[in-house]
């Protein structure tokens, strides 16, 4: 017979050990649970579960590049090779040859050599060592145990994250609409400041389609000075929304209503 691989101690405290070598036939029927896993019923379950799984990995690499020594393992014949490989007959062999009978508690006694039992203790070794040890330990074990001839293919591991990229920029803040300036009554250009020519694009059309794109109603109350049959001069207001904004004077009524809007577009700070 081919040399067994070493037997992996389980790793940590004693009390899982006297768990799994004690069979239900000596088990007290109180027996506290293990906060760690429970009872030696959910290791067994456990350990058969990644038992199985060692063996299919196995048998998958088998023809491929992992194990090329061996002819490629179809899908229709793991199910039956792995039944085969961790069938009882092996488990008792494998058992007898790690000696670990002589540390199975049971009554009688006699079920040492009961191939059941032996399943039983055997599988829940099995998942104390996952359990404790981590999954690798399983692969290298079992695959060592059904073929040992072969190197134990090691499991897949997990693709490493992805590089972080850089951090989400926060959206811009919200622009908050601009707040007009305060008005001021007959507001007069500073000195120096050149205004003719951009005085010129500053019409009644355009103050009062400003005014309404900026929900403000505009009105020109107009007065005029000296004799109503010959006025010294008009004078022109231009208020939004009751107050006033700018007042001018002219020689016309379109003159002052003119000028007057300006100065209201200018107070308000309308670009």
């Amino acid at each position: 017979m081919a040399q067994l691989p070493p037997l992996p101690q389980i790793a940590g405290d004693f009390d899982i050990m006297l768990d799994v070598y004690t069979h239900e036939s000596a088990r007290p029927p109180t027996a506290d649970s293990a906060p760690e896993y429970g009872d030696v019923a959910r290791l067994e379950v456990l350990g058969r579960k990644a038992a199985e799984m060692a063996v299919t990995y196995q048998l998958f690499c088998q023809g491929t590049n992992a194990n090329r020594a061996r002819d490629l393992t179809s899908a229709e014949d793991i199910p039956q090779l792995c039944a085969e490989a961790l069938h009882f007959t092996r488990i008792s062999s494998w058992m007898e040859s790690y000696n670990m009978k002589k540390n199975i508690r049971c009554h009688p006694h006699e079920l040492v050599h009961d191939n059941e039992v032996l399943t039983h203790i055997f599988f829940a070794y099995v998942g104390a060592v996952y359990i404790r040890n981590g999954p690798e330990t399983i692969m290298s074990w079992i695959s060592g145990l059904i073929d040992p001839d072969s190197t134990a293919p090691l499991p897949p591991s997990s693709p490493p994250p992805a590089p972080a990229g850089p951090p989400p920029q926060s959206p811009p803040p919200a622009m908050s609409p601009p707040i007009a300036s305060p008005i001021h009554m007959n507001y007069q250009p500073p000195l120096g400041a050149p205004t003719g020519n951009l005085d010129q694009l500053i019409t009644l059309q355009v103050v009062n389609q400003t005014a309404q794109q900026k929900g403000y109603t505009v009105t020109y109350p107009a007065t005029s000075e000296g004799p109503a049959h010959a006025p010294l001069g008009q004078s022109d207001a231009a208020v939004l929304n009751g107050n006033d904004a700018g007042m001018a004077q002219g020689r016309s009524q379109k003159a002052a209503k003119e000028e007057a809007a300006r100065m209201a577009f200018r107070a308000m700070g309308w670009p």
